[in-house]
């Protein structure tokens, strides 16, 4: 199955700005469920990953944590 066409330009939007789905806010996510988030998380990264790299994802943990 595969998803639909306006869920995959969204994710596109998001993997190819500077802050990854932190963009996002408030543009395309209305409502920051992150903040109620009350257990810890943990943010992973892989410095060889296109997407999900140090560069794109520290602006992101800094806005949500």
């Amino acid at each position: 199955m595969r998803p639909p066409k306006q869920i995959v330009k969204q994710w596109r939007r998001w993997f190819n700005g500077n802050g990854y789905v932190e963009t996002a806010f408030p543009k395309d996510i209305h409502t920051r469920f992150y903040d109620y988030i009350i257990l810890p998380s943990k943010w992973l990264l892989a410095a060889d990953d296109a997407i999900a790299n140090f560069k794109k994802c520290r602006g992101c943990s800094a806005y949500i944590s």
